[in-house]
C-alpha cells in the first residue's frame, strides 16, 4: 500500500466519520476522492467569535474550496481535534472569502484526494494548522497542474 493509498482511505474514513457518516457508501468514498477538480480556491474567513474585520492569523481560519468537474463544491480544511476535513460547501458559512490571487484552473490535473493529501494527517497549532494545511494543498496543486503540463510537452517532443 502506497503512502497516497494509505492517505487516502485516512482522507475517507475522517470524511466518514466527520461529515458524511450516514450519506455516502466507500465506494461513493473513493470515487469522490478520485475525482478530478475544475478549480480550486484558497479560502479564509474570521475565526468564530471574531469579526469579519479579522483577515490575519491568529485571527482567521483557512482551507481550499475546490469545484469537481461535475459542479459540485466542497471545502478542505484543517481543523483542531479531527485534522483535514472535506465538507460539501452548503456546510460553510457565508464569512468565507477567496484569497486575492489564489484560484487555480485545475482543470482535471488533480483530484480532490491529491489535493486533500497534501494537508498532512492531523491538526498541529504550530507545525501544521489550517493556514499552513491550505498552502500547502495549493502548493500541490500547482505542482500537478505542471507536471501534467511537462509530460503533455515532453510527450510532444518525443512523438
Amino acid at each position: 500500500m502506497t503512502a497516497l493509498t494509505l492517505l487516502l482511505l485516512l482522507g475517507a474514513f475522517v470524511l466518514v466519520n466527520c461529515v458524511q457518516r450516514d450519506s455516502m457508501t466507500k465506494e461513493e468514498l473513493t470515487e469522490l476522492f478520485n475525482s478530478p477538480v475544475r478549480t480550486a480556491e484558497r479560502v479564509v474567513r474570521a475565526k468564530q467569535n471574531m469579526p469579519d474585520s479579522a483577515r490575519s492569523y491568529p485571527f482567521t481560519h483557512s482551507g481550499v474550496r475546490v469545484t469537481m468537474e461535475d459542479g459540485n463544491q466542497y471545502l478542505i480544511h484543517n481543523v483542531p481535534k479531527l485534522g483535514p476535513v472535506v465538507t460539501p460547501v452548503e456546510n460553510m458559512s457565508n464569512r468565507w472569502r477567496v484569497k486575492k490571487r489564489e484560484t487555480l484552473n485545475v482543470d482535471g490535473h488533480a483530484t480532490l484526494g491529491q489535493i486533500r493529501a497534501a494537508a498532512g494527517t492531523e491538526y498541529r497549532p504550530l507545525k501544521n494548522n489550517c493556514h499552513g494545511a491550505s498552502k500547502r494543498m495549493m502548493k500541490e496543486t500547482r505542482r500537478r497542474m505542471g507536471d501534467r503540463k511537462e509530460r503533455k510537452a515532453s510527450r510532444k517532443r518525443s512523438g
